[in-house]
């Protein structure tokens, strides 16, 4: 299920989302609804995604995987390489946390819906420094 606070926040949000998660959301066609109404947004998998084969055809392109050797090269074909203005991060994995400042782009805002399970290491300085990011708190 994509929970009621990521549906808001996708729905008052402009330019192209992509949405950090475990795993494909559960099958009560929230993330479907979701990916109907809004022709850019993406959803990136951090775990297994054997569940993406329950998705109608024309959503599964738009399931990536984080951990595939070409994810930053979908990124970038996907984005024209400017990367993404909004990265929801829904996982609780430091790597979710350190791609997702790696794929926002300049200006990007970057929000977190639950605090990471260690440490997060990132460039600090080409992540929120030079593309001049908003990371915050997810709203409640």
């Amino acid at each position: 299920m994509i929970g009621k606070r990521i549906g808001d926040l996708v729905a008052g949000l402009e330019g192209r989302v992509i949405i950090f998660r475990e795993t494909v959301p559960g099958p009560d066609g929230s993330l479907e609804r979701l990916l109907a109404a809004r022709d850019e947004l993406y959803l990136a998998l951090a775990g297994p995604g054997g569940e993406v084969e329950r998705l109608p055809r024309e959503f599964r392109e738009r399931v990536l995987d984080s951990a595939s050797v070409d994810f930053t090269d979908r990124i970038k074909t996907i984005t024209g390489g400017a990367g993404f203005e909004n990265v929801l991060v829904a996982a609780d994995s430091p790597e979710c946390i350190r791609q997702a400042l790696g794929i926002a782009g300049v200006l990007g805002r970057v929000y977190l819906f639950s605090p990471p399970r260690g440490r997060v290491s990132a460039d600090l300085h080409n992540t929120l420094l030079y593309k001049s990011l908003t990371v915050k708190a997810a709203p409640a």
